[in-house]
């Protein structure tokens, strides 16, 4: 996981396994249930950058914005 703002950048990386299971023809998917420390990061927008990959796959990611008040 990767979090990102125009001033700073700060990265946590952590490899988790999921047990995956099959969402439709040549589909899985998984739930992720994790706590990450952003006593980091300063006021502001932020975005959370999460990246998940099924063995050799591409891998797939999302990225979620968030503001620390």
């Amino acid at each position: 996981m990767t979090g990102r703002t125009d001033r700073a950048t700060f990265v946590l990386n952590e490899t988790i396994d999921l047990p995956a299971e099959a969402n439709g023809p040549g589909r899985r998917r998984a739930s992720l249930d994790t706590t990450v420390p952003l006593s980091a990061l300063s006021p502001g927008p932020h975005v959370l950058s999460v990246t998940a990959q099924v063995g050799r796959n591409k891998a797939v990611g999302r990225e979620i914005p968030f503001v620390i008040r």
